[in-house]
């Protein structure tokens, strides 16, 4: 399904992804970024907050049918897997099971509004809370509605005082909707095409709180001051600069994409041991260093899964092949590198920012019965309603999910 919002790439993994396109793309996220804070934003332009919610889902009809469902990403296997109703929910998912309640409450709540025709299409959102996964609690001096939709991730509070406290505290059913897909012209799901940043708060019932992904608004408190916008200009003319000088490199990232074991799989994949360890890339020629290094132990480890010679042979040629392109491209390689943290660069300057614009408070457990401070997972940036990229503290966060 083409269409499909199963994976946001980050912003500075477009460079890898889609080559030189990719990264004049990553620069005209920057620019809107840049004009949303300094009060210039286009409407076209909206930025949404990832929720850390548990299950994803997906409900609606079908396209070209009345067959309504509910889901989770298995609705884009090969063989879907969907639920049309409580007997179908219940031989998957019997009574006890963690899905069981979700689906069910979806299904109470949720389809009816398809059925009115006040949700329209497939929409794809974010289980939050049952009425039996919140709790009331007070932390760090707040009464506070919580949740923590995922075993080890996030746990956020809605604090008293809020509008939506006493909604919270009454509803059956918590969840966040952010996208959308139009089946009137779809004759299967992989006609569709994802419409981001969809609100359907509106449809919210005394039982059913239904949030929105989108950011509040951007107070004076957090636009850009003048050295920041200097600095995004900086950042902006060496990004360009930069892309110039390796985007042969770029291309040939983009260009091996749909082979795991090409150079660009394989760059994403390094460029993660750093994310795993918290730890940003502060040398270009350790990096290219240690890139060599990865990939020869990763070509020799599928080698030497193999017992017939003829087909080691294969693979040991492919793996010269690959540490000469890097080999020969060492150069632009290293450009690559500083056009990377480039663009990480820039995109930091925003994140603080948002968080300081989020309505509600979020914490990670800190393993003694209380609670660290914490920050969104992230946000997501959407350009025309159907370019979207994720931006994301990776050292944060993404260190945090892959320490799961």
């Amino acid at each position: 399904m083409a269409g499909a919002n199963l994976h946001l790439e980050h912003l500075e993994d477009l460079i890898i992804n889609d080559g030189v396109e990719g990264a004049k793309n990553a620069f005209g996220f920057l620019d809107h970024l840049t004009k949303a804070f300094s009060s210039k934003g286009a409407k076209s332009f909206q930025i949404t907050t990832k929720w850390d919610g548990a299950p994803a889902i997906f409900c609606g009809y079908l396209p070209g049918s009345k067959d309504w469902f509910v889901a989770k990403k298995g609705l884009f296997n090969v063989k879907p897997i969907l639920y049309h109703n409580k007997a179908e929910i219940e031989r998957d998912y019997p009574p006890g099971h963690d899905l069981h309640e979700a689906f069910i409450l979806i299904l109470k709540h949720i389809k009816p509004l398809h059925e009115s025709g006040k949700i329209k299409g497939i929409v794809q959102g974010d289980f939050l809370f049952s009425k039996n996964s919140r709790t009331l609690k007070k932390i760090k001096g707040d009464d506070c509605v919580v949740f923590k939709p995922n075993v080890s991730g996030i746990t956020y509070c809605i604090p008293k005082g809020d509008t939506l406290y006493d909604h919270a505290k009454d509803a059956e059913l918590c969840v966040v909707f952010h996208t959308r897909y139009n089946t009137s012209n779809a004759k299967s799901l992989e006609d569709l095409g994802a419409e981001y940043a969809y609100n359907a708060t509106h449809l919210s019932t005394k039982r059913c709180l239904i949030l929105s992904s989108e950011t509040s608004e951007l107070g004076s408190n957090v636009m850009l001051t003048p050295p920041e916008v200097a600095k995004l200009k900086r950042y902006k003319s060496a990004g360009e600069t930069l892309y110039k000088q390796c985007g042969p490199f770029l291309d040939v990232m983009s260009d091996s994409m749909k082979d795991a074991f090409g150079i660009g799989p394989l760059m994403k994949i390094y460029i993660n041991t750093y994310v795993r360890a918290a730890t940003r890339v502060t040398s270009a020629t350790r990096f290219y260093q240690g890139y060599l290094k990865f990939v020869e132990e990763k070509y020799r480890k599928k080698i030497d899964g193999y017992t017939k010679d003829s087909t080691k042979s294969v693979w040991k040629k492919r793996m010269y092949e690959s540490l000469d392109v890097a080999e020969s491209n060492k150069e632009k390689l290293l450009k690559f590198i500083a056009l990377y943290n480039t663009i990480q660069n820039a995109k930091a300057i925003f994140i603080p920012k948002l968080e300081k614009g989020e309505r509600f408070k979020q914490y990670y457990e800190d393993g003694k019965g209380g609670y660290d401070i914490g920050a969104p997972e992230g946000y997501v940036a959407v350009r025309e309603g159907t370019n979207a990229v994720k931006l994301i503290d990776r050292l944060v966060f993404s260190a945090k999910n892959f320490q799961r």
